[in-house]
């Protein structure tokens, strides 16, 4: 599979401690991740919740965001119905997992 293969759709992350602003190690420092979400707009490209965009590659298990805000973070797919759950530094899954809303739009990311 390729990035293509993602679904365009915005992806709500939650888990314990996400309200509270968790942090996550990204090869680049820490990073925020509370309230995290973003969004694919299309081939390779996601969107922050901030509105400001990045590139991924996706192997068909694991979606590595390549720049942009969330630079170095990694996700695993799930389930069937392209759920992702984040992966730590060490490539065992988090806390955090980040289901398709089918329901939002994925180019306004202030409306999420």
């Amino acid at each position: 599979a390729q990035a293509s293969s993602v679904p365009v759709g915005v992806y709500d992350c939650f888990g314990p401690g996400m309200a509270e602003g968790s942090q996550v190690g990204n090869g680049a420092g820490q990073l925020d991740v509370s309230g995290a979400k973003f969004s694919v707009i299309g081939p390779g490209q996601y969107l922050s919740r901030a509105g400001k965009t990045g590139h991924f590659a996706f192997d068909g298990v694991t979606l590595s965001i390549s720049d942009g805000p969330y630079r170095g973070l990694r996700f695993h797919k799930v389930t069937p119905q392209w759920t992702f759950r984040m992966l730590r530094e060490n490539g065992v899954e988090g806390p955090f997992m980040c289901p398709r809303n089918t329901a939002k739009d994925p180019r306004k990311p202030n409306q999420w």
